[in-house]
C-alpha cells in the first residue's frame, strides 16, 4: 500500500529475499516527483523500521524528498521480517543480499549507500566486508568493528548492564512474535526496574531470559568469556581489507562501544 508523506511516496512491507529464501521486510521511500533513477540510502535495523532512527537521523521521507530512494529493512527475525533472530550471525549475507535487491529496483539508479548507528552501523560494515557490486558508501555511526571487546565485554567483565538491558529491550519484539502479549508487558516492567535485575545471580539462570527462549545468544555470550573462535568469526577488525567502498566513521569519546574501536 502506498502513502504519501512530505514530499515522498512510501510503499510499506516491501519484501526482500535472501539467498536462503528468508524474507525481509522494508518500507521504501521514494521522491513524489519524478521518475528518477535515484541513488539508494538503505538502513538495516533491528528496533522496528518504521522508527528507522528518526532520534539520531532525519525521517526517511526527508531524504526521499532530496532526492534519494530510501530502504528501511528490518532484520532477520526483527518486526515484520522473517526468520530467527540470532545478533551478528547473518548481518554479512543478508546485509550483502539486500543491497544487490535494493540496486534493483524500480526507479533505482544502481547505486546504494548505507547509513545508520550503533547495530545499524554493524550491519552496514558487515555487509562492506562481502563487497556487494553495487555498494557505493556507508556511513557508520557509533558503533564497533570488535564485538567482543566493547560490545559484550569490557576489560574481561562481562558488560552485564549493556547486555542485560539491551537483552530485555530486543526480547519484547520477540514476545509479541511468539504472541505472548502478557509477557511482553513484563519485559517492559522489567526494563523499568533494571538496578533490581542487576542483582541477580547466577546470570546463567536469568529467569525473564530463559523463559520461551527469548534471547539464546545473551547465555552463548556468557559462556564465551574469552577471544575464541565463536567472537573471531565476527571480527570486522580481521577483514579491514576486504572493505573497498569509501565510509564516513561517526563516534565520541563517550560513546558506548568507544574501546571496541
Amino acid at each position: 500500500m502506498e502513502q504519501r508523506i512530505a514530499g515522498s511516496i512510501v510503499e510499506r512491507e516491501v519484501m526482500a529475499e535472501m539467498r536462503d529464501g528468508t524474507m525481509l521486510a522494508a518500507d521504501v521511500y521514494r521522491p513524489a516527483w519524478g521518475e528518477g533513477p535515484w541513488p539508494v540510502l538503505l538502513i538495516r535495523q533491528p528496533y522496528d523500521k518504521a522508527h528507522a532512527e528518526t532520534f539520531s537521523y532525519l525521517h526517511p521521507s526527508w531524504y526521499a524528498a532530496q532526492g534519494y530512494l530510501v530502504v528501511s529493512q528490518d532484520i532477520r527475525g526483527r518486526w515484520a521480517s522473517g526468520g530467527e533472530f540470532s545478533p551478528f550471525r547473518h548481518e554479512a549475507e543478508d546485509g550483502y543480499d539486500t543491497v544487490e535487491w535494493a540496486a534493483a529496483l524500480p526507479g533505482s539508479s544502481g547505486k546504494v549507500g548505507m547509513y545508520g548507528f550503533s547495530y545499524g552501523g554493524l550491519t552496514q560494515l558487515m555487509a562492506a566486508t562481502l563487497a556487494p557490486p553495487h555498494l557505493t558508501c556507508i556511513c557508520p555511526g557509533f558503533c564497533t568493528p570488535q564485538l567482543f571487546e566493547g560490545w559484550a565485554y569490557n576489560g574481561g567483565a562481562f558488560a552485564l548492564s549493556f547486555n542485560l538491558t539491551w537483552a530485555l529491550y530486543l526480547a519484547t519484539d520477540t514476545a509479541r512474535r511468539k504472541g505472548l502479549s502478557g509477557y511482553e508487558a513484563t519485559l517492559w516492567k522489567s526494563i523499568q526496574s533494571m538496578h533490581d535485575w542487576w542483582q541477580w545471580l547466577p546470570m546463567e539462570s536469568f529467569p525473564l531470559l530463559r523463559a520461551h527462549d527469548f534471547a539464546p545468544y545473551f547465555f552463548e555470550w556468557i559462556d564465551h568469556p574469552s577471544y575464541d573462535a565463536y567472537w573471531q568469526r565476527w571480527s570486522i577488525e580481521r577483514v579491514y581489507s576486504r572493505i573497498n567502498v569509501p565510509a564516513l566513521h561517526i563516534g565520541g569519546w563517550y560513546d558506548i562501544f568507544r574501546d571496541g574501536d
